[in-house]
């Protein structure tokens, strides 16, 4: 027989009629069973889920990064759901219901309390298989640190595909290299880079920047 404890002093988990109680991250939390389960489809609706399911699709492609990325932001969350929340809130137009729109330019695969470090070119070359970013590692903004390790994503704006890499270099090398396949990038096709950083130490983050480039052959 399970045995729940006060939910002001310790933990729970044991089922009392329609009332489920557990604990998730160290937090006492209570759920009610529903009676029934509706499925209404409104436009605003079907709207929401599909934002919810791409941005889900987006999050599992990207969990190397936003584990470290959004790690300021997981209180009470995780990194995964802090992720998923903020593009919800920020990357997507909900103007035209059912439709959604999303807006690559505006997520953040990184969102913490180092100071943001612009992207100074990107190259992506499609015969040798790289993208190369570059960055000025130049002086040290507020909580930057030569050693902090840098977080890329590239998307394929056309095939909808990412890359998702961590701990690849140190801020003061300034520039990293990523080895693409051939078949991610196709010459004219758009990609979208977006670079940050992640002390270990300290376990924060940067915001993250991003730009485009076009893939030459």
């Amino acid at each position: 027989m399970a045995v729940g404890q006060n939910l002001l002093f310790g933990r729970m988990r044991q089922k009392i009629g329609g009332i489920v109680t557990s604990t998730w991250k160290g937090i006492n939390v209570i759920k009610s069973k529903p009676l029934s389960v509706a499925n209404p489809k409104t436009d605003k609706q079907v709207m929401r889920r599909a934002a919810l399911i791409d941005a889900m699709k987006i999050a599992r492609q990207l969990v190397a990064v936003i584990s470290q990325g959004f790690k300021e932001q997981a209180v009470f969350k995780s990194s995964f759901n802090a992720f998923v929340g903020y593009i919800l809130r920020n990357a997507y137009d909900y103007s035209d219901p059912p439709a959604i729109e999303f807006l690559p330019d505006l997520m953040l695969v990184s969102q913490g309390s180092i100071s943001p470090t612009p992207i100074t070119s990107i190259v992506s070359d499609v015969s040798v298989g790289t993208t190369v970013i570059t960055w000025s590692p130049g002086v040290l903004a507020p909580g930057q640190s030569n050693n902090d390790t840098v977080m890329v994503v590239l998307r394929n704006s056309v095939t909808k595909k990412y890359f998702a890499g961590v701990n690849l270099e140190v801020r003061s090398t300034g520039d990293v290299t990523i080895a693409i396949a051939d078949f991610e990038f196709v010459a004219g096709e758009t990609v979208e880079a977006y670079l940050g950083f992640y002390n270990v130490a300290s376990r924060k983050s940067s915001d993250s920047q991003n730009d485009t480039t076009v893939a030459i052959a």
